[in-house]
């Protein structure tokens, strides 16, 4: 007897959707030849074409690039002219996110003859119209994953540190139409995997001081296709807890901060219909970004109430970095890789996580983005790569690899709700939105951004655009 999928089973990963172009006509069953026309990106010589057709999808091996003509192995399926169709080195993702969960949708529109023809009938037969999907998505943030997420909603990113850990800043894409990166998602649902094209189109993120630090997001793409099912693997990382975070407004330290919410919104969000002969859509387009908070505190003066009152519009920032830390250690460790490190008598390595970096030794070198790989809290050990030399007892300071900030040069207040009742605590309740400017504009960026997104994390070279 056939069993139910199991939940447990399923997952998400994602990849830049960066080389891609449409069919320039329609192609029969066995086409070794594809020309492709609107390219964007480089379509390489080895590879794998996923051409995006619905039902029809399929991948086919890519041996040669000349011009615009791609050499595949015979396809199975014919497809109409102007279909979509992507260029992969490999035939899945490498990135993978860790969710909690994942809502995947295809919508067809069903178009109902809706004719008077002599019967008492709401409908004599339907036929298939446009065609799209959408994508939410939920879970904790992971450092080494969100900068894919907000660098699809903004648009535009830059590295500001090439040295573990690594920084990268992403604001708001003002160039050329402003688009954003379009995004491949690879969902299997326990049967099938499932790839779909598009871009992201809000992300919010919720601060809770007693729950992990978490964002909820949504995709518009096209209608899905099945693929081959892909290897997942995730990351050995930990999720960022909210309190660990800190939040400063106007320059000045908050400490009684309870909960909040930063919010980027892209505004008329379209797949657009055309008539071409393809049920998808033109393509996935968004407007402009639209960027709100809100946060709730333990009231002590009336600064923020005048804040909102003043039209002030002040700096804020939400941060959530840990470290550094200093920890004795000791043993004896020289190796070339992989070196395992013992804490001292009386001391842990609490707090120190997978990803985290060395940055400085008392009585013992180490070699440059030198990262904790393993914590085996039990033993009280680390394992660290590239390198770390101790003789005898030393003391080694690490520095987090994984963080978030949120800052935005120009808050303004749309509320400040004074709440008496509820609590033993008077609290003040702030919304408003960041309006543009030009301080949280990432290096080499242009125009205005209405927020400065900063993630730090250990994947050197990071391609999240």
């Amino acid at each position: 007897m056939a069993t139910a999928n199991a939940t447990f089973t399923t997952y998400m990963g994602i990849a830049v959707d960066a080389n891609n172009g449409q069919l320039s006509t329609e192609y029969n069953a066995g086409t070794t030849s594809i020309v492709l026309t609107n390219i964007n990106g480089t379509i390489g010589t080895s590879g794998f074409l996923v051409i995006l057709d619905g039902p029809l999808t399929e991948t086919v091996a890519v041996s040669g690039f000349t011009g615009s003509t791609v050499t595949v192995g015979a396809t199975v399926n014919s497809h109409v002219g102007l279909t979509y169709a992507v260029f992969q080195t490999t035939a899945g993702p490498s990135n993978y996110l860790p969710l909690e969960k994942f809502t995947p949708e295809d919508v067809i529109d069903q178009l109902s003859d809706t004719a008077y023809v002599g019967s008492a009938i709401t409908s004599r037969g339907y036929v298939q119209g446009v065609r799209t999907s959408s994508v939410s998505i939920d879970g904790a943030v992971f450092a080494d994953t969100v900068p894919f997420l907000v660098a699809a909603i903004f648009g535009f990113g830059a590295t500001v540190s090439g040295t573990g850990p690594f920084v990268y800043a992403y604001s708001l894409k003002n160039t050329t139409n402003g688009q954003p990166s379009r995004y491949l998602l690879y969902n299997y649902d326990g049967t099938n995997t499932r790839i779909f094209s598009g871009r992201f189109t809000d992300i919010t993120f919720t601060m809770d001081a007693k729950a992990l630090l978490k964002y909820t997001a949504k995709f518009l793409s096209r209608v899905s296709g099945v693929v081959s099912n892909p290897t997942s693997s995730f990351s050995a990382i930990q999720p960022i807890q909210t309190w660990t975070g800190s939040t400063t407004i106007a320059g000045t330290a908050q400490a009684a901060i309870l909960s909040g919410e930063v919010a980027f919104a892209r505004q008329e969000v379209e797949a657009i219909p055309n008539i071409d002969g393809s049920q998808d859509p033109y393509d996935i387009f968004v407007g402009a970004l639209k960027a709100t908070f809100k946060f709730t505190a333990a009231m002590q003066d009336d600064t923020q109430l005048a804040n909102y009152e003043n039209g002030t519009q002040p700096t804020l920032d939400f941060k959530f970095v840990r470290g550094p830390t200093s920890i004795a250690v000791t043993g004896a460790v020289s190796v070339s890789s992989n070196a395992t490190v013992t804490a001292g008598t009386g001391t842990s390595f609490f707090g120190v996580a997978v990803g985290d970096y060395v940055t400085s030794a008392t009585g013992a070198t180490f070699a440059a983005n030198t990262k904790v790989t393993a914590v085996n809290a039990a033993a009280g050990t680390i394992t660290v790569s590239p390198v770390v030399t101790t003789g005898g007892t030393s003391v080694l300071t690490f520095v987090t690899g994984q963080g978030i900030e949120f800052h935005m040069n120009d808050a303004n207040y749309s509320k400040a709700t004074v709440t008496q009742q509820g609590k033993a605590y008077v609290t003040n309740e702030i919304e408003g939105e960041a309006v543009g400017n030009a301080t949280d504009v990432a290096s080499g960026g242009a125009g205005l951004s209405p927020a400065l997104v900063t993630i730090t994390n250990g994947t050197s070279a990071g391609v999240y655009l």
